[in-house]
């Protein structure tokens, strides 16, 4: 961790990478164009089988300062994020997803400017995507949750009752000072396929100011959909934290109706991917004299996600689930019932 400030980069771009070498091709493209800074790239391949050694070589050659980094086993996002963070050296960092790019090549160098004239913590930028028509406007669920900067405990309280909105990680540039904070606590939660939620709500925690600017930086390829498969890992993923997160910044001094407040939205969390899960789990023909609507779940589906968590793990996500539900239909009952006219004897 320790670095020599004379040559010191300014920035650390953390790439992690899952058999998809068309795409990393473009974004290091994109990096590699970036002027008017001293940049350092790390891209950490989750254990994929199609390997990028050659495809960062030749970006080597170009000139570009990127390290290839190789987890032993797949560790999904969220490892191979913190895997980049613990060897990066920048002032500042940030996040490129391998299907991702930047708009134009001073994207970084105008967004670390800003980011040194605003002495702060997080520098949270305009993201632009594909509109449907070929056209690149502003993606408004990646879009800075409040129009002047924010300090303290006011960051977390404000993106909170702002229903956790622009939850992305690599829509921001982050100090070395915050992600070090961030790396002094222990991070072992299993997380598949929410890491930006999780990364996001730490450094937000974490960080002593947040400001908002209006320069376009990232370029996001929205995903087509979504499948069983990343409905289950969300859901295990959502229960954990609903059961580990609200605890964690309880003592990190985090405003005990927060804590609340975040445990009722990772329970939203909860609620919405297990109803993503019924809806995408494909079942097989239902038996003579059963319900001809709702056959048995396909066995090899079953199998496919039972990779994201254990019988106990889809046990607590159902129970969580169900609780929520619960709760509603008791408050529906308590209304109906305080609306019928009172009988006298």
């Amino acid at each position: 961790m320790n670095s020599d400030s004379k040559n010191q980069p300014d920035l650390t771009v953390v790439i992690p990478y899952f058999n998809q070498p068309e795409q990393l091709a473009r974004a290091l493209d994109d990096v590699l164009g970036q002027q008017g800074l001293r940049l350092e790239v790390f891209v950490v391949d989750d254990a994929s089988e199609r390997r990028c050694d050659a495809l960062v070589d030749e970006f080597r050659q170009k000139g570009l300062a990127v390290s290839l980094l190789r987890q032993p086993q797949r560790g999904y996002t969220l490892a191979a994020r913190l895997h980049g963070m613990r060897e990066a050296q920048g002032r500042w960092l940030a996040f490129v997803d391998a299907d991702d790019g930047l708009c134009s090549p001073t994207a970084y160098a105008r967004a670390v400017k800003a980011a040194d004239a605003a002495h702060t913590d997080i520098l949270h930028y305009v993201t632009l995507a594909d509109d449907g028509g070929g056209r690149l406007c502003a993606w408004r669920n990646a879009m800075p949750f409040h129009a002047k900067a924010l300090h303290g405990s006011a960051i977390f309280h404000t993106w909170l009752t702002g229903d956790c909105r622009a939850h992305s990680v690599w829509n921001k540039l982050y100090s070395r000072a915050l992600y070090l904070r961030l790396l002094s606590l222990e991070h072992t939660v299993p997380i598949f396929r929410i890491e930006d939620f999780y990364l996001t709500a730490h450094f937000l925690l974490l960080a002593h100011s947040y400001t908002p600017c209006d320069l376009a930086v990232y370029r996001y390829n929205p995903p087509s959909g979504t499948h069983l498969e990343k409905a289950a890992a969300r859901a295990v993923d959502a229960m954990r934290m609903y059961l580990a997160l609200p605890d964690r910044f309880g003592a990190l001094r985090l405003p005990h109706d927060d804590c609340v407040r975040l445990k009722s939205y990772l329970r939203k969390l909860v609620l919405l991917n297990t109803g993503r899960i019924c809806s995408l789990l494909p079942r097989q023909p239902a038996r003579p004299g059963k319900d001809a609507e709702y056959g048995p779940p396909d066995p090899e589906a079953i199998r496919r996600i039972r990779r994201y968590g254990s019988a106990r793990d889809f046990f607590l996500v159902l129970a969580i689930a169900n609780a929520s539900n619960a709760r509603k239909l008791q408050d529906i009952s308590r209304h109906f019932l305080s609306s019928l006219p009172v009988r006298s004897r």
